[in-house]
């Protein structure tokens, strides 16, 4: 081989490159580029040729878009009516809001032909399909307010639908008065004295004023205002005629009285004053306990056919005061119940004379109605029935009550804890007394209507003697009644009768004293709950003695001031205090009234006799730390006994018995 010269290897070597990054691709909106070779290169396809080159082509296809974007934006559900919260809150889309507003051209012109009718359909459904609209609010409002749809007294949602108008509105002036005669007009009287709260009232507004005042009962206050409204300022006007002449036939001059009864009387042959009058003689029937002309009044409305279950409700109650109780029992049973809240009432007005039985057989002749109860008004009905049947004592029946109130509640929840309820009360008066308090500790974890329910019922499960389950439903319903003195009072009895923790009896007597602090009785609990857990008796004994300032009658208040000045140190102060006994069956009295009597002995030295009041103590009425206290207070009096034999006397000792003798007799 030949050798290679030392340069030509290096010769045939490639010489290295430097690394680069691979080229770009340019893009066809590439802003280095020019504007002709864009439009070069969009052009090279074919259906952007098409757009570019024929004008036809672009259009359509922007239409086929629009068309396809714009029906989604018009019938999306997106605009909300009001805020999150509000009673009238749903989301409507555009549509919607165009359909309103045509909506409510058509009313404004059926109002205008006079074609009422029409005119109140076309209002309904532009306010359903827009809420928010205040122009279909204000529309639907004056349609209910001048047209025959809806009668005085029976307002259904238009009250509410008023409430509305005004927070939409701001309470503007025009809206305000139509809202106070939508108020008048059915009768919701504490709206109306809310915004006519004014001392300068004239004309239609002190009527309407003074109205309201005679609804709620405050008569003298009415009648200030009514003669201020002369007949010629609500002339005109026929409902505020009618009140006008129901106050002078009711509460004016004695001499007219009857003249302007005869004219409201009149008044209901007058196809426009009817009912106003009708509205007007009920309430000044309320007054003046007429039975014949009431009467007379029941038969005029049965021959214009304007008589209702719930117009012969008063007038069972003249009949029965007037001890005509068969007739007034009869009346009621008669009548063509269509309303399950007239049958209720007419249920209790019989259960309150006497007639309970007639009452359950009045609830059980129209089962139809219970199909169409409301939630709220379903809780009632179910509650008055099962109420009834516990006034009868009808166990048998309540248990079936209960039963049936079950079986709804698979579809009405807030009837889960009646259900619960209705049938321990039934296993309660059966005997069973295990199963009852399954049943009632089972409502803490039910659903009731609304926490003042609650309340009642932890208050009827109490009376039963069940203080277990009243305080745990209690204690679910806290965050409810924080600044509520009844409701911890409640649960301070609840807790005072379980006797297992002192710290909840005090906090639950705290939290009622410091709600209602001038109560003598949350004073008295509270100073009892101190003296229970042992702990800051300086309070006790100031509490106790402003109890007996308070309420200084109260033999309890006496028991309690004497226990407080012996653990205070202060025994030798009480025995006037202990001069009269508890009656025999007292149990808890007899406790607070050994305890007392035995420091008392303790401080004379009679440490024998002291132990003997201790005998006559109910160890299970007590809390732990009073139980401990007796326990350790036993083994003190023991060995002072033996220690000092010689001081006790025998004489003074407090009977071992709960009987009426006095321990504490002058000279003993």
């Amino acid at each position: 081989m030949s050798e290679e010269s030392p340069g030509s290897h290096e010769k045939r070597r490639r010489p290295a490159k430097a690394w680069a990054p691979p080229p770009r691709k340019s893009s066809l909106l590439s802003a280095a580029m020019p504007r002709e070779s864009i439009k070069a290169r969009l052009l090279r396809f074919r259906p952007a040729r098409w757009v570019f080159a024929h004008p036809f082509w672009a259009a359509a296809i922007a239409l086929a878009l629009a068309l396809s974007v714009l029906p989604a934006i018009l019938l999306a559900k997106v605009w909300p009516t009001a805020s999150p919260g509000d009673p009238y809150s749903k989301r409507i889309s555009i549509v919607d809001m165009i359909q309103t507003e045509m909506l409510c051209r058509t009313a404004h012109r059926a109002e205008a032909e006079g074609r009422e009718a029409e005119a109140f359909g076309a209002w309904s459904i532009a306010f359903a399909n827009n809420p928010g609209s205040p122009k279909a609010v204000r529309g639907l409002l004056r349609c209910v307010l001048n047209g025959p749809f809806f009668r005085p007294g029976k307002p259904g949602a238009v009250v509410d639908l008023a409430d509305w108008l005004l927070a939409l509105t701001g309470t503007n002036q025009a809206d305000l008065k139509l809202a106070i005669r939508i108020y008048d007009r059915f009768n919701a009287a504490d709206r109306t004295l809310q915004f006519l709260n004014s001392p300068e009232l004239k004309g239609e507004h002190a009527a309407l004023y003074a109205k309201a005042l005679l609804l709620k009962g405050r008569y003298e206050e009415a009648g200030k205002w009514w003669r201020l409204v002369t007949e010629n300022e609500v002339r005109g006007d026929p409902q505020l005629e009618a009140w006008w002449t129901a106050w002078r036939a009711g509460w004016g001059p004695i001499e007219e009285r009857d003249a302007y009864m005869e004219r409201l009387m009149n008044a209901l042959a007058d196809p426009v004053k009817r009912w106003f009058a009708k509205e007007a003689l009920l309430q000044v029937f309320a007054k003046r306990q007429e039975l014949s002309r009431y009467r007379r009044f029941l038969d005029k409305l049965k021959e214009y056919k304007m008589d209702e279950p719930a117009d012969y409700l008063p007038y069972s109650k003249m009949l029965a005061e007037a001890g005509r109780k068969e007739e007034a029992r009869d009346t009621l049973l008669k009548l063509d119940y269509k309303n399950a809240e007239i049958l209720m009432k007419a249920a209790a007005a019989l259960a309150a004379m006497g007639e309970t039985e007639a009452g359950i057989r009045l609830l059980e002749k129209r089962t139809e109605l219970q199909g169409r109860l409301s939630a709220s008004l379903a809780f009632n009905y179910w509650s008055l029935y099962a109420g009834l049947a516990s006034s009868a004592k009808d166990w048998q029946r309540l248990r079936k009550i209960g039963n049936a109130i079950r079986l709804r509640s698979e579809t009405q929840p807030d009837l889960a804890g009646l259900a619960a309820f209705v049938e321990g009360e039934a296993d309660h008066y059966a005997g069973a007394t295990n199963e009852a308090r399954v049943l009632f500790l089972e409502l803490s974890d039910t659903k009731l209507p609304d926490p003042k329910r609650a309340l009642e019922v932890a208050r009827e499960i109490l009376k039963l003697g069940y203080p277990d389950a009243a305080a745990a439903l209690l204690q679910k319903q806290e965050p409810e009644f924080q600044d509520n003195s009844d409701y911890w009072g409640l649960l301070f009895e609840a807790r005072f009768l379980l006797r297992q923790s002192e710290a909840d009896l005090l906090r639950a007597a705290k939290k009622a004293l410091e709600t209602d602090p001038e109560n003598p009785d949350r004073k008295l609990n509270y100073a009892a709950a101190l003296m229970i857990a042992r702990t800051n008796l300086t309070e006790a004994d100031r509490l106790t003695l402003e109890y007996r300032i308070d309420a200084h009658d109260s033999y309890l208040g006496k028991l309690d001031r004497a226990l407080a000045l012996a653990l205070m140190g202060r025994a030798k102060e009480i025995r006037p205090l202990l001069k009269q006994p508890p009656p025999a069956d007292a149990a808890e009295l007899w406790n607070t009234y050994a305890m007392a009597a035995c420091l008392l002995l303790r401080a004379e030295g009679k440490p024998a006799d002291a132990l003997k009041a201790l005998e006559i103590v109910d160890e299970t009425l007590l809390f732990p730390k009073q139980r401990e206290w007796l326990r350790r207070l036993k083994v003190e009096l023991a060995r002072a006994a033996v220690a000092r034999p010689d001081r006790t006397s025998a004489g003074s000792s407090p009977p071992a018995s709960r009987s009426s003798t006095n321990p504490f007799r002058p000279g003993a």
